[in-house]
């Protein structure tokens, strides 16, 4: 009998425990959605001895979690841990709505995402410094509305769209906006996004692709905040839709699957993470952080016992406080280029000869001069309206002067031939071609000539130095542009950096928009400009595809 009781009370004992440990659980199963299960950091934007993070945190169904349960955020930047502040100060957003013009879309889906749209402007904060440009996308690329705080123009420019286009150029459109979202107006809050619907196909042939989206966003990205549509079961449309999504992911924003029918539960969605997104700011002094335009790696955490979450790495370039580069690191003495090409140093161009100040004084002339002038030429038995030459010198100069422009270069340009037509913007010598997006084992420069989406992406091997310019010999030939000189160029590698070198050209060599004075380390993703031609450079490492 005394046995009986003792089981009886174990019974009872287990049965305690049994219960109390699914209160527990229960409770925490209750608590546990809120609490924060991913952390993102959207966005990192660099104005030294300030580091501005852009972060959100979710809980395990995706949405964003209290502020009550953020934890403690620290960051690491560089090798460097610092204490990441929660701002507390007014701060505006610049908002790229990316709209798609084209007729994959019909007229009512069009007007939900319209209504979707309009709803985000019409909670914009003007008085806070929100300010939204908008962009469409179809068989071009336009900026409908550039970044205004005033609501009334963006729905009116909203309202004028409609279906309309039959292509979308997806991509090119990506690379317009995330380019849109880097300007540096005074005006302009430094937290930016780019919102956009797609069904995630690209209908461009060439030009700017995925690739050229994901190299941009490899430094300084801005986070793209993207809702996937598909009207229907479609294998080629969801094939699309996930390569899109791990881009937008790569950006730092967000993905949602969402019925083209009905995004406006999608953009909801997409607007209340943003919408609490933290702006957070961290420190950090020179060393590590110089504002020589070098990139690092910024890192956040967030802990809050027993959770400690962590981001993925951010890359940004090492700035000051107005964006710019302050300070530039020039080696020990100048570099000696080796290609096919003249080097001599750019620093003040040679001296002209008598007998070219005079052309170029006699190109100036007005125009009743240089009637003057035929009829002199003429009057010494001269045709000049059939190309005869002048038998004397004087004949020769007014000849120059009437019958050609300018001389840009003492090299003519190559000449064209019926078995070879010169129509691309650049050729590439097939010594240094790559067959583009192939893994490789050795080092490599990709090329992207902006706006001509008929060509290129090119990939180069980038081992010795390669020499841009009009002429045969050229690596890289710009073949249809006369303000490009025979040896304008050369483009050499130098560890992470593009060694950049003028070579003497006649109308100088541009990087990233500013003339280079006789070289200059460029960084792995900057833009190369030689006459009305501009290449995006991007510095391509062993075994990269």
């Amino acid at each position: 009998m005394a046995g009986l009781r003792v089981r009886l009370a174990h019974w009872a004992l287990a049965c305690l425990s049994l219960l109390a440990f699914v209160s527990v659980g229960s409770a925490l199963a209750q608590s546990s959605p809120s609490a924060p299960a991913t952390l993102r950091l959207a966005q990192v934007v660099v104005r030294l001895p300030e580091v501005h993070l852009y972060a959100s945190a979710q809980n395990e169904k995706g949405n964003p979690v209290a502020a009550e349960q953020w934890g403690k955020p620290s960051a690491l930047i560089g090798p460097t841990y610092t204490t990441a502040e929660i701002s507390q100060r007014p701060d505006g957003i610049a908002i790229v709505f990316l709209i798609d013009i084209s007729k994959s879309l019909n007229k009512q889906q069009f007007d939900l995402i319209k209504a979707s749209v309009r709803a985000w402007i019409e909670s914009l904060e003007p008085d806070r410094g929100d300010r939204a440009a908008i962009v469409t996308l179809g068989s071009g690329v336009n900026i409908l509305q550039d970044f205004t705080a005033n609501k009334n123009d963006l729905k009116t420019k909203l309202a004028s769209l409609a279906p309309s286009d039959m292509q979308t150029l997806l991509y090119q459109g990506l690379v317009q906006a995330i380019d849109l979202s880097r300007r540096f107006d005074s005006n302009l809050p430094l937290h930016r996004v780019i919102v956009t619907l797609t069904d995630g196909m690209d209908d461009q042939k060439g030009g700017a692709g995925r690739q050229e989206v994901l190299d941009k966003l490899a430094i300084d990205p801005t986070p793209i905040y993207a809702l996937g549509a598909s009207a229907q079961n479609n294998a080629k449309v969801d094939a699309a839709l996930k390569e899109f999504a791990g881009l937008v992911r790569a950006s730092g924003g967000e993905y949602r699957d969402g019925d083209i029918r009905n995004p406006d539960k999608g953009y909801n969605e997409l607007r209340r993470i943003v919408s609490s997104t933290k702006h957070l700011v961290a420190e950090c002094q020179d060393p590590p952080c110089a504002p020589d335009g070098s990139p690092i790696a910024v890192r956040l955490f967030m802990s809050q016992d027993p959770i400690r979450l962590s981001s993925e790495s951010v890359n940004v370039r090492l700035v000051n406080d107005k964006g710019e580069v302050s300070r530039q690191v020039l080696p020990t003495s100048t570099p000696t280029i080796t290609a096919t090409t003249t080097t001599a140093p750019a620093t003040t161009p040679p001296a002209k000869p008598w007998w070219r100040k005079l052309l170029d004084f006699l190109a100036e002339l007005p125009s009743v001069w240089k009637a003057v002038l035929a009829l002199l030429a003429a009057g010494s038995g001269v045709a000049v309206t059939i190309g005869l030459t002048v038998p004397d010198f004087f004949g020769r100069i007014v000849l120059l002067v009437l019958g050609s422009r300018k001389h840009e270069d003492t090299v003519p340009p190559p000449a064209v031939t019926t078995q070879e037509p010169d129509q691309s913007v650049v050729r590439i010598k097939s010594s240094v071609l790559v067959k583009y997006d192939t893994q490789h084992d050795r080092q490599r420069l990709r090329l992207y000539p902006i706006g001509h989406n008929e060509i290129g992406p090119f990939d180069l091997l980038f081992e010795n130095t390669l020499a841009v310019g009009r002429s045969q010999d050229s690596e890289i030939r710009i073949t249809n542009d006369a303000q490009v000189s025979a040896n304008h160029c050369a483009l050499s590698p130098q560890g992470k950096s593009i060694l950049v070198q003028d070579s003497g050209s006649r109308n100088g060599t541009r990087v990233n928009g500013v003339p280079i004075n006789g070289f200059l380390h460029a960084e792995p993703d900057s833009i190369l400009g030689v006459g009305r031609t501009e290449l995006r450079m991007k510095l391509l490492p062993v075994g990269a595809r």
